[in-house]
Order: structure tokens, then sequence, then C-alpha cells
């Protein structure tokens, strides 16, 4: 019984390396791309650093989790104590600090990052007839993304005049100028649309993130039986299984 709870638990820690290293690379896949992303039209009018920062990390993240896979593959392959003692020690440790990354994040950078995000917006309008980039940039966004302004179109005035907007806010006929902020304009203001754009990439990142803490946690518990397996306990009790 004890031969064949042990084999289980090894058959499952090999399922469980295999997901985990697949997982890894679909974030590695992610950061890449979010790192080779550079002609998003917001990126470049906010002047940020925001994309390449977020790609770097899920970069980073996605390396790891994938070494980590490989780690464990071979910790079980050569049936290695000390690689199976470094694989719990490190998950545990990305676990811990993805958990804190996750509320400091959240419960602290989400609010700064959405000011500094609508501040840039507006500094950027200002810009607009004075710089053919900035200009071709907003008109693209615009027109994409079927929006006017920062919040609305009356955030033109200041820079083309009373009720007036670009003509790439025109709904009917984008490019004619025969629109203003109170009539033919797109009614919502990029700040929206990229908001609601972010939210979306956000969700995707964070249900993927979210599914490899769990396959880490699990693989984590099931390289401690391994672990306690080694050195002769065969202790399996934490997954329920005695031998």
């Amino acid at each position: 019984m004890a031969l064949q709870c042990s084999e289980c638990v090894r058959m499952a820690f090999m399922v469980l390396t295999v997901m985990t290293t697949t997982s890894g690379l679909v974030l590695l896949a992610v950061g890449i791309t979010a790192l080779a992303k550079d002609d998003w039209q917001l990126i470049k009018l906010l002047d940020t650093a925001l994309c390449p920062a977020v790609g770097g990390v899920l970069t980073a993240v996605g390396g790891l989790v994938t070494l980590l896979g490989v780690l464990a593959a071979c910790a079980v392959r050569f049936e290695d104590r000390r690689l199976l003692t470094v694989f719990f020690w490190v998950t545990l440790g990305l676990l811990v600090a993805s958990g804190i990354a996750l509320v400091v994040g959240f419960g602290v950078g989400a609010q700064t990052a959405l000011q500094d995000v609508q501040r840039q917006l507006f500094a950027s309008t200002k810009r607009y007839n004075s710089d053919f980039e900035t200009r071709r940039l907003w008109d693209e966004l615009q027109k994409e993304s079927q929006c006017c302004g920062v919040e609305s179109g009356f955030d033109w005035s200041p820079v083309m005049g009373i009720n007036q907007v670009p003509s790439s806010c025109c709904l009917s006929l984008p490019g004619t100028g025969q629109c203003t902020a109170t009539k033919g304009a797109y009614n919502a203001g990029c700040e929206r649309k990229v908001s609601e754009a972010a939210a979306a990439f956000s969700a995707v990142t964070g249900a993927t993130s979210a599914a490899v803490a769990v396959l880490l946690l699990v693989a984590m518990v099931t390289s401690y039986a391994l672990i306690k397996d080694s050195e002769g306990g065969s202790q399996y009790s934490v997954l329920g299984c005695s031998g």
C-alpha cells in the first residue's frame, strides 16, 4: 500500500510539473509580448514605462516558474531530495512574494496608477497642436477606440476652442471635422476605453496567475510528501494518504 501511495504521489507530482512548466511558458509568452508591443498609442502618449514594467515582471515570473517546473521534474527523475527541498523553499518564497505584491499592487498602487494615467492624458492633449506625433497618436486612438478626449469631448476646448474637437472625434465621418463636442462626436472618453481594455488584460493575466499559484501550491505540498518519503518516513497524511 505504501509503495502504491508513493508511486501515486510521484505520478501526480510529475503531472503537476508538466502543468507548472506549461503555465510558466504561457506567462513568459505574455510578458515577452507586452515588452515587444511598443506601438500602443496609449503607451507613447503617456510616456510611461508601465507596459515594459508589467512585461518585465511577467517575463521574470514566467521564466522562474518554468525553471521551477524543470527543477521539479529533474528532482523526481533522479530522486534527488536536495532538489526537492530547493523546489519547496523557492516555491514557498515565490508564493509569499506574489501574495505581498498582489496586496500592495491592488490595495495601494491601483488608484495611484489610474490617477497618473488621467493626468498624463490631459497633459498630452496640450501638445496636440504643437507636436505631430502626439496629434497622430491621439487621432489613431480616438478613431480606433471610438472615443473623444480624456473624459469627454469638452476636454479639447482649452486646445481647440470652445466646444471644438479634433476631426478624429467625429462619429459619422471621421476626418471631415464636421462635428462638435455636443453634436456628432463620440460620447465616450478615451480614459474609459483605456480602463476597459486594461481591465480585460488584468482579468486574463490575473486568472492565469491564480491558476499558476494554485498549481505551485499543490506541487509544493506534494513535494513535501516526497521529501518525507525520501527521508524514510513514508508520511503522506498531508495528502490524506497513509502508508
